[in-house]
Order: C-alpha cells, then structure tokens, then sequence
C-alpha cells in the first residue's frame, strides 16, 4: 500500500518485481540494495559489493568486495576508492581482512591509533599480523619487528623446531651444540668442566674454577702450581716453581 492509514482505510495493493517469495523454496527474494529507514545506508546489501553498518554512526560494519577484502570486520572505518578512513575524530580503528577469492586465503589483523584527523581523516594502519600459507607474520610494523608479549604480559611454553634470529635473550636448559671461535684477547679464560662423565649423554650443568684458566697470550695457569697424571696406583706430580 503507498500510505500508513491512521484511522483505517481501504487502498490498492500494489506488487514489484524487485520483491517476492517463493513457497517452494522458503525464499525471500531482496532487491540488490536495502536502506534501512531511519539510517541511511545503515544496511546496504548487493549481490558483488556491499556493507552492514551495526550502528547509526558507521564505527561498526561488516563488508565484502570493498576493494581491501573479499570479507571484512571494520571498526572506526570504512573503505573506499581513496583507501581506509576514519569514520569520526575521535575513534581508532581495527580490521580483520579476510581475502579468498580467486587466490590462496589470506587473513590479516590490523590496528590504528585515534584519529590525529576529522571524519573521513586517512587511517593508517601501524601494526597487525597475517596468516597466510604456512606463515604467520607482523605486517605494517616500520621496520617488520613486533614484540610476541611483553615484560608484564607473558607466552606460556613455545613449542617450535627451529629458531633463527639475530639475538635470543634468556635461559635455555638444554642445548645440543654451542658455537665457538677463536680469539686474540689477552684475558684470562677459565675452562669449563662438568660434574659427571655421562654415558649415555645427558644435559649438565658447566662450572669454572679460579683455580685454573687460559690466557692466549701466557697459556694454561693452575692456580696452586700442581697437577696429577694418572690414577690412583701411578701418578705424577709435577711442581712448578
């Protein structure tokens, strides 16, 4: 009907092409675009391109095939053909990116701070991570380094097969090979030694002993002068003097 009768009245019904049911299949035919009422553009549906805006002010949708991602999450933005934007002054902004079509699936995780801008300000995503293949990697972090916790915020356990890095700050009980190399200092050494002759192998612990050290440039000291060769039933004691 084209009125909302108040009292009661007779009206012609009227039908369009872009709305039907279909009692076979239980279906709701929609028109490409639905506008709610009292929000314009609060919910935008289209069969290639489209969004779901949660809220009146447009911080909140759900998008596909905006031109970032087939599937999206958005939070204090909106995408366009000029990129991401803010949608208020005072709101930061977060994504989830979901890209699968026609490509290998892709997922990224992406943060902004609040708007430095007014609304429709560029939002520039500083920081986020992606899963995609067999990688999970930081992506928009400057120099391509995120922190995996932080001093008060803590992993658990981290089961792993291999790591490779610039430097690996810490304690590990175990370790299968150390790296060595040489040197020209003129410092003491101290050699190390274990507490056990471990057979089969096993993990112990190294000790050192100021007793006895190395120095490149003077060799072996032994802090008493004596040392012993042998066992029990020979030995030989040599002094130094």
């Amino acid at each position: 009907v084209d009125s909302n009768n108040n009292p009661r009245d007779y009206e012609d019904l009227y039908t369009d092409s872009g709305i039907a049911y279909n009692p076979s299949t239980n279906s709701l035919i929609l028109p490409n675009t639905i506008t709610n009422g009292t929000t314009e553009g609060a919910l935008l549906l289209n069969g290639s391109s489209g969004a779901i805006v949660i809220d009146s002010a447009g911080q909140k949708r759900i998008s596909w095939n905006d031109g970032s991602g087939n599937f999206n999450i958005r939070g204090g933005h909106y995408f366009n053909s000029g990129g991401d934007k803010y949608v208020t002054a005072t709101d930061g902004a977060a994504a989830i990116i979901l890209n699968s079509d026609s490509t290998a699936g892709l997922i990224d995780i992406k943060v902004a701070p609040v708007n430095p801008g007014g609304a429709g300000a560029a939002c520039a995503f500083t920081s986020g991570v992606r899963l995609s293949g067999n990688d999970f990697l930081p992506i928009l972090a400057g120099s391509g380094t995120m922190n995996l916790g932080s001093s008060s915020n803590r992993w658990g356990t981290i089961y792993v097969n291999n790591i490779d890095g610039a430097t690996v700050t810490g304690s590990v009980d175990n370790a299968n090979k150390v790296s060595t190399g040489t040197t020209t200092g003129t410092s003491n050494y101290y050699l190390t030694f274990v507490d056990s002759n471990n057979n089969p192998r096993d993990y112990e612990d190294l000790y050192t002993d100021s007793g006895i050290f190395y120095s490149p440039n003077q060799g072996l000291t032994i802090g008493d002068g004596t040392f012993s060769l042998g066992n029990t039933a020979l030995s030989l004691i040599v002094t130094i003097a």
